[in-house]
């Protein structure tokens, strides 16, 4: 089993000490007290100047050094030739954990830090990052001013880059419970927060962009935690191409597998995977709204008022393979008696029925939902911010009917506007409203239903599944009760230890 960092002083600190605040001017300490006290944090917050009594209003010490014995976290806004230093005067003192914001590390610098932190206690997140967002708990260990669109939800977001995470909080109206710049993971990993977030009352998603997973088996038994919890684990990874691989050593210096490894690990481990932000994104809007569908099997039933349109996303749907339910002779009898001049099959031309008031929309959504081929229903539907009110007004009626079917199924409901203009507020707020979400683009919500079906709660890959199955056998292969092994401490006999790992599959240098 692998080894874990406990990063519940990262993420849930009562007292922080904040390295690197001026007295003068506005540097990313300032910032992080700034945000600190704006945000409602009601611990205790200590300056650390080497001159200033005060620093933001704020009682100063002078050094690491002279921090009282009860800080659980030091945020280093401080440049990398003196992270080294503070982290060792820190751990004297007993700090638990650290943030650091800095990069610029020579490869001496990197090597000593390396060193130091395999045989500290100290759990330090980062370098090259900027920090976290507590949003749950209104923490924003942040160096710089968050977007306006931040607010709480279900999301956690983990990035290697401090931009990547600005663009999808930029990017979405989706609510965060939080949102974790990772660096360069010298001792702290992905890992260790998806394993914490699995614990998480407030999360319900987890979203990561990565450059590359440093702890492959640490990562793949923490999505498993998740997963057991009834979280969905969704993974951008970055520099697949041979460029981009260059371009993310140049980042955070790591090596980069090759991209047909990665799609294997994350199809093993069953990882829902995205190819861009867009695709992201819209994978944590479904997502972060999923209901643990009754069907196990079975594909999507697609819907629209448009025959193009739904045609087009069959297109789309086939060349992300994304099966398409298969209606039984029931299902569809009844699909042309609620609406009369459909064809009955999937997908289904709502607007091939011409008279309107012979259209059932109600009835005939909520026959092709209790159908046991479908596992859900993608709705195909032009919701764009840019609806002039004579089309919103035409549109009301058949919109609410897509709601209100959304709103009274157990199966996922996802409604998709063809391209990646924004959504319409008012629109957005009612489907929102219903636990209903709307997906800008069909390429990028079609990637997202796919992932929908991959996360269903209690699916596990291929690995899970063998290592559910190794543990299994471990429990069954314990030490047989008749092996007395009375000595508390000290060295076992060498027959007794043969005998141990002999046991348990453990190989011995000849």
């Amino acid at each position: 089993m692998p080894i874990f960092n406990d990063v519940s002083q990262l993420v849930q600190p009562d007292t922080i000490a904040i390295i690197g605040a001026s007295a003068k001017r506005e540097s990313q300490g300032n910032m992080v007290i700034k945000n600190l006290r704006e945000s409602g944090f009601r611990g205790q917050v200590i300056p650390v100047h080497r001159s200033a009594d005060t620093v933001g209003g704020l009682a100063a010490v002078s050094s690491p050094k002279k921090l009282p014995g009860n800080v659980d976290l030091a945020v280093l806004a401080i440049p990398a030739a003196g992270v080294l230093d503070t982290l060792v005067d820190l751990e004297s003192v007993g700090v638990r954990a650290a943030i650091v914001f800095a990069n610029g590390f020579s490869a001496v610098e990197q090597e000593a830090m390396n060193g130091f932190l395999k045989n500290s206690n100290i759990v330090v997140h980062g370098p090259n990052c900027m920090g976290l967002i507590n949003v749950t708990d209104g923490l924003l260990l942040y160096p710089t001013r968050p977007t306006k669109r931040l607010k709480s939800g279900g999301a956690a977001l983990l990035a290697q880059s401090g931009s990547a995470a600005i663009s999808v909080m930029n990017s979405t109206n989706l609510g965060f419970s939080k949102v974790i710049t990772m660096g360069s993971e010298f001792k702290v990993r992905a890992a260790d927060y998806i394993r914490w977030l699995a614990g998480d009352a407030h999360t319900s998603v987890i979203g990561v962009v990565t450059e590359a997973i440093v702890d492959p088996l640490a990562f793949a038994e923490a999505v498993e935690m998740a997963h057991v919890a009834g979280k969905a684990v969704v993974v951008l990874k970055v520099g697949t191409s041979e460029l981009g691989s260059a371009a993310t050593q140049a980042h955070t210096g790591a090596l980069i597998g090759d991209r047909d490894a990665y799609d294997r690990y994350f199809y093993e481990c069953n990882i829902a995977t995205a190819r861009d932000f867009d695709g992201l994104i819209a994978s944590l809007e479904c997502l972060a709204t999923r209901k643990d569908s009754t069907g196990e099997t079975g594909g999507f039933a697609i819907a629209g008022i448009s025959g193009g349109q739904t045609a087009l996303a069959c297109d789309v749907a086939d060349r992300l393979s994304v099966p398409l339910a298969k209606f039984s002779n029931a299902t569809s009898e009844a699909v042309v008696q609620y609406l009369p001049g459909a064809s009955g099959k999937n997908p289904i031309d709502i607007g091939a029925t011409v008279q309107q008031d012979q259209i059932q929309l109600p009835e005939a959504l909520e026959v092709v939902l209790k159908d046991d081929s479908v596992f859900g229903l993608i709705i195909i539907q032009d919701v764009q911010s840019s609806l002039n009110p004579r089309s919103l007004k035409s549109y009301r009626k058949t919109l609410l009917c897509y709601a209100e079917a959304g709103a009274a199924t157990s199966k996922p409901v996802v409604l998709i506007s063809p391209t990646n203009d924004s959504i319409h507020d008012e629109i957005a707020s009612e489907f929102a409203a219903r636990g209903v979400p709307i997906i800008r683009g069909l390429t990028a919500g079609f990637a997202a239903v796919a992932n929908l079906l991959k996360a269903k709660p209690g699916h596990a890959g291929a690995w899970a599944t063998a290592r559910h199955r190794e543990r299994q056998e471990s429990s069954a292969n314990l030490a047989p009760s008749s092996w007395k092994i009375d000595k508390k401490s000290g060295v076992l006999a060498h027959e007794t230890s043969t005998m141990l790992l002999n046991h348990y599959g453990i190989p011995l240098v000849g």
